[in-house]
């Protein structure tokens, strides 16, 4: 197992996964390293990296010091959520997402050329490649025996998908800190969202499923889901 492998295990959230991933055999991605140490072995909570403990204690970590930002040159991989499934690919904002492509097509005389574009983006992005491959595809596509034939199905594909994303929210419902009455709030619904990811629902629609239960933002359990995550492995790995 590498350390992107671990890293997809472990921000999935499901625990019975990560179970039997703390005692896998992973490899060190430093150059020059590459040697194999068991994952619970190379795991750091505080910095929530998982890193060779041969490279961990090596000058160039130590040297850092305490105030150093989480992760800074530091050698092996972050365990820490980014955003995934929760942030646009393309903007990068934290906001309502959905997974949609569309597609680009144009007509080549005897042959055509096709692509796709769009992923998990937000609501202006999404209108944005939409747009794109219908513009592309109403001008260009009808300049071939092949294209001729395929592109109106291309677009009312396109048509259908984006269809699908009518009504789609542009923010959260909450945004800021949050007080610690919520935060208490989402901590007790922790135990239903760990057993909707074991059950097989994605940590994505456990979390969007809590956040309508508490009128929350999903980035909120979220956060709370990897905090509650990080003291279930403490309390496996004292």
């Amino acid at each position: 197992m590498t350390e992107k492998e671990f890293f997809q295990i472990w921000v999935q959230a499901k625990l019975s996964d990560l179970e039997s991933a703390l005692e896998a055999k992973v490899r060190c991605s430093t150059a020059g390293c590459h040697r194999s140490y068991v994952a619970r072995d190379g795991i750091d909570l505080d910095r929530l990296r998982i890193r060779c403990p041969h490279c961990a204690s090596s000058s160039a970590e130590t040297s850092l010091g305490d105030d150093a930002l989480p992760g800074a040159s530091l050698p092996g991989t972050s365990l820490a959520w980014t955003g995934q499934g929760f942030s646009c690919s393309c903007c990068k904002r934290r906001v309502p997402t959905k997974y949609r492509e569309y597609y680009k097509n144009a007509g080549l005389l005897f042959s055509r050329w096709t692509s796709e574009v769009g992923g998990m983006h937000c609501r202006r992005c999404t209108d944005f490649y939409f747009l794109e491959g219908m513009v592309l595809s109403a001008v260009a596509g009808w300049f071939g025996v092949v294209s001729l034939v395929m592109n109106p199905f291309l677009l009312a594909i396109n048509v259908f998908r984006y269809a699908t994303t009518i009504g789609m929210p542009g923010a959260y419902p909450t945004s800021g800190p949050v007080d610690p009455h919520t935060r208490g709030r989402i901590g007790d619904e922790m135990p239903a969202v760990f057993a909707a990811i074991e059950a097989g629902d994605g940590y994505k629609n456990a979390c969007d499923a809590a956040a309508r239960t508490l009128s929350v933002s999903p980035i909120d359990v979220r956060l709370a889901l990897q905090d509650a995550q990080r003291e279930w492995v403490r309390a496996r790995l004292r």
